[in-house]
């Protein structure tokens, strides 16, 4: 179905722009393939049009304007981190925050976890003490400054 969609959009002579993350496709026609990963490698999209520009890496990585005014904040790193920043995505409906949340409880009460659930979550917020926990936020930048350690939808941030 994919497939048949990139072909429709070039037939009908229109750019396309597709957004990659682990290069899965067998041949990619689109003009530019967007990979913003750290793993990002031109290998990945070998079989590709003459015509595609590969955008690779971090430098290409979209962030909201909030973090402009981070861009030249250096951290002070502490001996001992206390700060966990958790983020789920937009509709975390696993039973991933429970299990977090348990991973959490096991390290003590020396730290403070801010957990940040995206407003279509319809998980419940499992009570536990040192934990705060934020819907659909809008100051990203400042959670992630205020973060010893940060664990976001399977990636460490």
């Amino acid at each position: 179905m994919v497939i048949a969609l990139v072909e429709d959009i070039k037939n009908k002579k229109l750019n396309l722009l597709i957004s990659d993350d682990y290069g899965h496709f067998d041949h990619y026609y689109a003009d530019i393939v967007l990979n913003r990963g750290l793993h990002g490698q031109e290998r990945m999209y070998r079989t590709r049009e003459p015509y595609t520009k590969l955008l690779l890496g971090h430098q290409f990585v979209s962030l909201r304007a909030e973090f402009m005014a981070w861009r030249d904040w250096q951290r002070e790193i502490s001996p001992r981190g206390t700060n966990i920043l958790v983020s789920l995505g937009g509709a975390d409906n696993s039973r991933l925050l429970t299990k977090v949340v348990g991973a959490i409880t096991e390290l003590g009460e020396t730290f403070k976890t801010k957990i940040i659930l995206g407003q279509a979550s319809k998980l419940k917020e499992v009570k536990c003490i040192n934990i705060v926990y934020l819907i659909n936020t809008k100051n990203m930048a400042a959670l992630m400054g205020w973060a010893d350690i940060g664990y976001a939808a399977g990636e460490l941030l």
